[in-house]
């Protein structure tokens, strides 16, 4: 059960912290 959660979440902050590099490059790129 742990393991999954575990899984879980990483599966989660991966999707998040690719939105938000997402979401950084653009705000970059309209500052240039």
């Amino acid at each position: 059960m742990k393991k999954k959660l575990v899984a879980a979440l990483i599966f989660i902050l991966s999707i998040t912290l690719v939105l938000a590099g997402c979401g950084s490059s653009d705000k970059a790129n309209e500052k240039k």
